[in-house]
């Protein structure tokens, strides 16, 4: 299944991905996802910040802000933890957190997993 076609629940891991983009364009002092910004081209986070309010978009990224102190915190006291992200989707905690020694995994549907990583690996394959 490619990131185009996804429906259901795996259509709505591009949300958040499109609320951690705007708040990391407009509000940087709040919260910055330099990762994110990577996927800014991409059709549907167009199609989600054409349908979506500021305010809401923001309160998806309250959770992220609150999280990422929650595991700072436990990385900074608790050296080379291992935290488990559950329902993945398109997160980039690791990316934001990767000054600090720990070990990310991530789960979620299988068919998000792959499309996860093909978009990783388009990033990081432009980026070379």
């Amino acid at each position: 299944m490619s990131e185009s076609n996804m429906n259901g629940v795996e259509d709505t891991l591009f949300i958040p991905l499109a609320a951690r983009i705007l708040a990391s364009k407009k509000y940087p002092n709040f919260f910055y996802d330099q990762k994110s910004l990577q996927f800014d081209n991409l059709k549907q986070i167009k199609s989600i910040n054409n349908k979506s309010s500021e305010y809401t978009m923001l309160a998806s990224v309250a959770r992220y802000y609150v999280m990422d102190k929650i595991v700072k915190s436990f990385l900074s006291n608790n050296e080379n933890a291992i935290i488990v992200n559950l329902g993945v989707d398109l997160e980039t905690m690791n990316y934001r957190l990767k000054d600090y020694k720990g070990h990310f995994f991530q789960v979620d549907f299988p068919s998000v997993i792959k499309a996860r990583e093909r978009l990783l690996k388009k990033l990081i394959t432009k980026l070379l």
